[in-house]
């Protein structure tokens, strides 16, 4: 089974819409059968951002759209709004695409085609909008709902946890990792978890949870802003993960201007964690 990985759309000032149709391009060209959205729809959290924003989604639709808000979803400058009603304008533009409570928080299970693993996708919003604004956090009540969300994940699935922030520092020019990351990390092999799908830090970037046999931590850059950072720093890149039977395969995708489209890098194989 194909998945689109994308993060960081950032619709506003610095979006740039001819990459988002190659984007949805890549989509259809490689038959993807689900698309994971880590976070950072919007750049200012406005209602006109995730209006646009979800008009792209919608042309991903029917594939199954798995999305968590990232820090800039949350509206930074308009203080009595992040302070009274902080989700309302990503409710209402998002709200085809949510199958979490009021947490935001999501279990969403995604099957493939014959002979392909089902993936469960746990999807935890780390955005605070009165606290930690910028780095985000993690809440133990959180903890208990993936624990929970997994355990009850079908035997043989692909157990993928999505969250905006990363986990671990992203390189030494990286932004630091989200506050209480320990929580989620001391529990990933607990949980069987196979894959973390992350954003935030606008640069393509492979890490483990903890050695070389840990869980792998993926993160897309910026699919579609110019805000991306060294080494990809005014680029766009985005991931294509096949799973298998046996092993996950990840392939990360830069945006080419040259040919208007994006091209694939080298891919990455991890082992499955087969239970």
């Amino acid at each position: 089974m194909i998945v689109l990985h994308l993060s960081d759309t950032h619709f506003g000032k610095p979006h740039r819409p001819v990459v988002v149709v190659a984007a949805a391009a890549l989509a259809e060209q490689a038959d993807a059968r689900a698309v994971v959205v880590s976070g950072d729809l919007t750049q200012r959290a406005k209602a006109a951002e995730f209006r646009k924003a979800r008009a792209f989604l919608e042309e991903l639709s029917p594939c199954p759209v798995v999305v968590v808000p990232g820090n800039h979803d949350v509206p930074l400058y308009r203080l009595w709004e992040r302070a009274a009603a902080p989700w309302s304008k990503y409710r209402a533009a998002m709200g085809g695409f949510l199958a979490g409570g009021r947490s935001l928080d999501a279990v969403r299970d995604v099957s493939g085609a014959s002979g392909s693993p089902t993936v469960r996708f746990v999807a935890l919003n780390s955005a605070r909008p009165r606290t930690a604004v910028v780095n985000g956090r993690v809440s133990r009540a959180q903890v208990r709902f993936a624990a929970r969300a997994f355990a009850a994940a079908p035997e043989d699935a692909c157990r993928v946890l999505v969250i905006h922030h990363n986990l671990v520092r992203a390189g030494s020019q990286g932004p630091p990792p989200l506050r209480f990351a320990h929580r989620i990390l001391s529990r990933l092999d607990e949980w069987r978890a196979d894959l973390v799908l992350s954003g935030h830090v606008h640069r393509t970037w492979f890490a483990t949870s903890a050695d070389e046999a840990g869980v792998p931590l993926v993160h897309a850059g910026t699919a579609s802003s110019s805000r991306g950072r060294p080494p990809e720093a005014g680029a766009n890149s985005l991931n294509l993960i096949r799973f298998g039977k046996q092993d996950i395969e990840v392939t990360p995708y830069l945006f080419s201007g040259k040919h208007g489209r994006f091209l694939p890098a080298e891919t990455r194989r991890y082992r499955r964690r087969l239970r």
